[in-house]
């Protein structure tokens, strides 16, 4: 195992509980703007997925950044524009 795995757990973690928190929101108050934030919410956290299994797990199919990169920009534009609507 690498030393960073476990740290690198743990904001996994803390990223779902940022989508938790993300579709309480939604529940709260049912709009276009919360359900954009959720959505980026959710591909942020993929972002995040897709990095730990590129860096850590030897057998991964994907070897590259690229849909890392996707998600993540797609991610922290669509939250960013929910928060502003």
């Amino acid at each position: 195992k690498k030393p960073l795995q476990i740290p690198i757990g743990g904001y996994l973690l803390l990223n779902g509980a940022m989508n938790c928190f993300a579709i309480f929101r939604l529940f709260g108050s049912t709009t276009i703007a919360n359900g954009i934030t959720v959505i980026g919410a959710l591909l942020f956290f993929i972002s995040d997925v897709i990095l730990f299994f590129v860096r850590f797990d030897k057998n991964c199919k994907i070897k590259t950044h690229f849909w890392v990169k996707i998600a993540y920009l797609a991610g922290e534009f669509l939250i960013i524009l929910g928060l502003l609507l």
